[in-house]
């Protein structure tokens, strides 16, 4: 997963930063999740009543990391065919919940400055 500098001074970084892709903007990170459940709706917007896109079944995917963290119900997700929609959180399965951030001291250590839920 590795992480990144927040920052230009390099006293500030987060892990996990996901991963981004060259044809992104380098805000644009994810990490690869599994959506579980046969037939699992991919919805057009992050809504129970929004349109069906297309369906996955038990599928690896790319879950868009939020710049900020969402208390909702969905994700934002991509298959490796391109397409991109929203399925509920219930479905997806990962062992990345938390992303830390670490800053250094005057000194030179390392130390947690925040923890947050990525989803």
């Amino acid at each position: 997963m590795g992480g990144e500098f927040a920052n230009d001074t390099k006293k500030v970084y987060k892990v996990p930063s996901g991963m981004t892709e060259s044809n992104q903007s380098k805000r644009d990170h994810y990490i690869y999740v599994t959506v579980t459940g046969n037939k699992t709706k991919i919805l057009a917007e992050p809504k129970r009543e929004s349109q069906i896109l297309y369906e996955v079944s038990n599928e690896m995917v790319k879950a868009w990391i939020p710049e900020k963290v969402q208390n909702d119900e969905y994700m934002k997700i991509s298959t490796f065919n391109g397409n991109t929609g929203y399925v509920q959180k219930e479905y997806v399965l990962t062992d990345i919940k938390y992303s830390f951030v670490f800053e250094k001291d005057h000194e030179g250590m390392w130390k947690i400055i925040n923890i947050d839920s990525i989803w």
